[in-house]
C-alpha cells in the first residue's frame, strides 16, 4: 500500500524519504493512513511523552548515580581517603546513546542526548553537596571513615536502581512488551519515515562486522571522533573538580559547597545549547561555538589569581565544554543513521577511543589540592577543538 503523503512541512519531510529511483521508501502502517495529520501529531506525542517516561527517566537517573561514584573520587581523596589507604599518587555509557537513536528520531535526539549527559552535571552538583553533608556529619561515626560513608550510602543506591532498570528499561520498539500493537508499529515507522530505512530488525537480517566496516570506512567517523576526542580530554576537569576547586584556598566543606553551582550553570547552557540546535536544525556552531567559550575560561583561570576571576571561569569551563560535546554526540546518529550496526559501532569505536584520554589526564591534575593545576590546564586547553 502507498504511503500517504502529508501538507506543509510534513509534506517536505516526507518526500524526502526516497531512494535513488524517486519510490518512497517508507511504508505507512495501514491504521495510520485512515488518520488525519493532526490525529497522526497526537498520537507520535503521546507515544513520545510515554517512551520519555519509560525510557529517558530511568537513563539520567543511572546516569547520576554512575557520575555520583566517579566524582566521589575526589570527594574523598578531600574527605582523607590518601591519608586512610596511604595511597600515593594516582594509584587508584555507548549503550545509552544507542537506545536513544533507536527511538528517537533525529530532530527528538539532541535534546535527550543533552537532559542524559546532564545527568553527569547534575551528579557532580550533588556529589559536592552529599559529600559535604556526610564529611561534616558523619565523620568517624561507627567507626567508619566520611570517605567510605561515601561509597556505601551511594554505593547502596547505585545497585538499587540498577536492578530496578532490569524491569523498566524498554528492548527496541519492535520487541519491546510495553506498547500495543499499534504503538510499536508507529514507532518503527517514525524512524525509517525520518531516515529513510528500516532499523534494527534482528541480527539475521544486518552483520556486525559489515556495520562495523561501514562505520571504520566512514570519513565522518573519524572527524566526530577527533572532535569528540579533544572535548573529553578538556571535560577530564570535571573528574577532578573538587580538587581543583580546592586550590583556591577553601575549607574541605566549603571546597564541595562551592562545586554545587557550576555544575548547575553547565546543565542549565547545555539544555539551552541543544534546545536551540533542535529548534534550528543547525549543528555546526552549536558545536564550534561553546569550546571557544572554554578556551576563554581555561586562561581566564591561568591568567586571573583572584578567587572571584577563578571561580567565574570554573563555572563557564563546564558548560562550554558541555554544551559543544552533547550536541556532537547526537550529531553522530544524525549524519551516520543507517544501518542500525553501522551507528552501533560508530558509537562504540567514538565512546572508545576518545577515553583514551582518561589513562593520561588523571596524572596531569594535582596530587594535594595545593599543588598548582597550571600544568593540566596548559595542557588540555589546546586539546579543545
Amino acid at each position: 500500500m502507498a504511503a500517504q503523503k502529508g501538507t506543509g512541512s510534513d509534506h517536505v519531510e516526507y518526500t524526502a524519504n526516497k531512494d535513488a529511483t524517486g519510490q518512497v521508501v517508507g511504508r505507512m502502517p495501514t491504521f495510520l493512513l485512515a488518520m488525519t495529520e493532526e490525529e497522526r501529531e497526537v498520537m507520535e506525542k503521546k507515544l513520545v511523552r510515554k517512551i520519555d517516561a519509560r525510557l529517558l527517566i530511568m537513563l539520567v537517573v543511572m546516569y547520576i548515580l554512575n557520575y555520583l561514584d566517579r566524582n566521589n573520587i575526589a570527594s574523598a581523596k578531600l574527605a582523607g581517603l590518601d591519608k586512610d589507604l596511604n595511597l600515593k599518587g594516582n594509584q587508584y555509557q555507548p549503550g545509552c546513546l544507542y537506545l536513544l537513536t533507536a527511538w528517537y528520531t533525529r530532530k527528538e535526539v539532541g535534546k535527550r542526548t543533552a537532559l542524559l549527559y546532564c545527568g553527569s552535571l547534575i551528579s557532580g552538583a550533588f556529589s559536592g553537596l552529599i559529600a559535604a553533608g556526610i564529611t561534616d556529619g558523619l565523620a568517624g561515626a561507627r567507626g567508619i571513615a566520611a570517605w567510605r560513608w561515601l561509597f556505601i550510602i551511594e554505593g547502596a543506591l547505585t545497585v538499587f536502581v540498577a536492578l530496578l532498570s532490569i524491569f523498566i528499561i524498554p528492548d527496541l520498539p519492535r520487541t519491546t512488551s510495553w506498547l500495543t500493537e499499534e504503538e510499536k508499529e508507529l514507532a518503527a515507522w517514525r524512524l525509517e519515515a525520518d531516515i529513510g530505512e528500516d532499523d534494527w530488525v534482528d541480527s539475521e537480517h544486518q552483520s556486525m562486522f559489515h556495520g562495523a566496516k561501514l562505520a571504520f570506512t566512514d570519513y565522518k567517523t573519524w572527524l566526530l571522533l577527533g572532535a569528540i576526542y579533544g572535548l573529553t580530554s578538556a571535560g577530564a576537569v570535571t573528574t577532578f573538580f573538587p580538587i581543583v576547586m580546592a586550590g583556591l584556598g577553601k575549607s574541605t566543606v566549603e571546597t564541595l559547597l562551592l562545586t554545587t553551582p557550576p555544575y548547575l550553570i553547565g546543565a542549565i547552557l547545555v539544555m539551552i545549547n541543544a534546545w536551540h540546535a533542535d529548534k534550528t536544525g543547525e549543528r555546526y556552531l552549536h558545536i564550534a561555538l561553546p569550546p571557544i567559550v572554554a578556551v576563554v575560561a581555561f586562561i581566564i583561570a591561568l591568567s586571573n589569581t583572584s578567587f572571584a576571576g577563578q571561580y567565574v571561569a570554573m563555572c563557564l569551563m563546564i558548560g562550554g565544554i558541555y554544551s559543544g560535546y552533547v550536541v556532537c554526540l547526537g550529531y553522530i546518529s544524525n549524519i551516520l543513521p543507517r544501518p542500525a550496526t553501522k551507528r552501533a559501532a560508530a558509537l562504540a569505536l567514538i565512546n572508545c577511543l576518545s577515553n583514551v584520554c582518561q589513562i593520561y589526564t588523571p596524572y596531569l591534575y594535582p596530587i594535594l589540592p595545593a599543588q598548582d593545576s597550571s600544568l593540566p590546564f596548559h595542557t588540555i586547553s589546546p586539546s579543545v577543538p
